[in-house]
């Protein structure tokens, strides 16, 4: 099609805006705590989204199909429900905030492990509970620093999910070397001895 083919470009520089974005903005310090949340420019949008469709739904909403108000409905409290979380890093632990959720706390002596996947996103893991920091959060690095400093975790390590597929990947596509001229028998017992 040819009416949008700026459509990809468009993401993909707003999705680079909000990372740097991510990147500039600073983790806030309140009450001996420090708090990273999303970029404002990104809690905006996401609030702007809610507030044009229930604009719309108010003006268009009685001459409008019934399903097309309820898709509106549907997509209005998705957004609503979408607001990104405040993490927040304390003396004490690292707590998790979402307004329409309870709050989510590892103390730092049960932090077991952290990970990172390969768009930047990190999760830290407790004992009973985790807890995830999106690549689009204010600070990532230094975040990443904190965790580090005050847990007992010395680094973020990929999912295992990642790992495993990256290790079937690497296993599939590997190259036999040459085999022994000696015998059937070869040296990489992965790889089957062909007699020529």
């Amino acid at each position: 099609m040819t009416y949008d083919w700026w459509l990809y470009p468009a993401v993909a520089s707003g999705i680079g805006i909000f990372q740097l974005e991510a990147r500039l903005s600073h983790a806030a310090w309140k009450n001996r705590k420090l708090i990273f949340r999303f970029p404002l420019l990104l809690r905006l949008g996401i609030l702007g989204v809610p507030g044009l469709l229930i604009y719309l739904l108010y003006r268009d909403g009685p001459t409008e199909e019934w399903w097309v108000n309820l898709l509106g409905i549907a997509m209005t409290l998705w957004f609503l429900l979408s607001w990104p979380p405040t993490v927040v890093i304390s003396n004490d632990g690292i707590e998790r905030q979402v307004w329409w959720k309870r709050k989510v706390f590892i103390p730092w002596d049960q932090v077991v492990d952290a990970e990172v996947n390969q768009n930047g996103d990190m999760e830290i893991i407790g004992q009973e509970a985790s807890i995830s920091c999106s690549s689009f959060q204010n600070d990532p690095e230094p975040f990443r620093k904190e965790v580090i400093s005050r847990s007992k975790v010395k680094k973020f390590n990929l999912p295992e999910r990642i790992i495993g597929l990256h290790l079937q990947f690497k296993q599939k596509n590997r190259t036999p070397e040459p085999h022994t001229k000696n015998g059937n028998k070869s040296k990489h017992p992965h790889f089957r001895y062909t007699k020529h």
